[in-house]
């Protein structure tokens, strides 16, 4: 059985992170530990931290950084270096999860393969009817928007083009086969050893957009089988101010990869 190391990015959304470990705290499979990966958040937000990891009945780290514009890919490699667990989880600290998502993770058969799945995006009212309380109390399912909602109808439908896709490109590997099969930062999963193989994250990715289907690339490229839960482990996005709508690493991504699978600058800086 794994040992499930959830990295939780956070950076000055206090309400959000709360109901985000209220979320993990109620899975059906117990993480490890969580790593809260904060990148250089506000002292008001730091102290939500620490009163976190003093009531939480699970084992939560903080790995701070200093903030120096937006640097996810950065903070995630930081949350790693903090953490002991054979398995990583990758969220964000404004994703809620239901309780079984862990489980569903780990479940998908093969030590050799990433897990990717999806968060449904909330608005701001709907945000604020998810409250720890329904979290704590077993009562997700009440926020959740329904299959009749477009936003959930088309769930299925994205597992299944990615599983098309996924076979295809098992069946006739190339680069623009792989880039197909995004791994998406809210919700995703690794082996460990296969992270630490291709150098974690890029850490040459600053400001928003790609470090995560970068990744997913090169754990392809390193040999991975890339899989989907989008159907499966449900996720709600909490309502925020949206920080960009187009990514501003698309040319740093879309270059040719050659097979290289490490990237130089990551979880260590030292490329072998």
């Amino acid at each position: 059985m794994w040992n499930i190391s959830v990295i939780v990015t956070t950076h000055n959304r206090s309400g959000h992170l709360r109901k985000c470990v209220a979320s993990l705290e109620a899975q059906t499979v117990r993480p490890h530990e969580v790593v809260v990966a904060d990148d250089g958040s506000d002292p008001e937000h730091v102290r939500v931290i620490e009163q976190l990891i003093e009531r939480s009945p699970l084992t939560i780290i903080h790995a701070r950084q200093e903030h120096d514009g937006y640097r996810v890919a950065a903070s995630r490699n930081n949350g790693v270096r903090h953490s002991t667990g054979d398995y990583l989880f990758f969220t964000d600290g404004d994703v809620v999860f239901f309780p079984d998502v862990l489980e569903g993770h780990v479940a998908v058969p093969g030590r050799r393969r990433w897990v990717t799945g999806h968060a449904v995006r909330l608005t701001l009212e709907e945000t604020e009817r998810v409250t720890e309380e329904l979290i704590r109390s077993g009562r997700l399912q009440e926020a959740w928007p329904g299959l009749d909602d477009p936003r959930c109808a088309g769930l299925p439908r994205l597992a299944g083009r990615f599983r098309r896709r996924a076979r295809r490109a098992r069946r006739w590997p190339s680069e623009r086969r792989l880039r197909r099969l995004e791994l998406i930062g809210t919700q995703a999963s690794v082996p460990r050893a296969a992270f630490e193989r291709v150098n974690g994250f890029d850490e040459s990715f600053r400001g928003w957009g790609d470090e995560d289907l970068d990744l997913g690339l090169r754990l392809q490229l390193a040999g991975l089988r890339a899989c989907a839960v989008v159907d499966t482990c449900r996720a709600l996005h909490q309502y925020h101010e949206t920080l960009a709508t187009t990514s501003q690493n698309g040319d740093y991504y879309n270059r040719p990869r050659w097979r290289r699978c490490r990237c130089k600058n990551g979880l260590c800086t030292r490329a072998r």
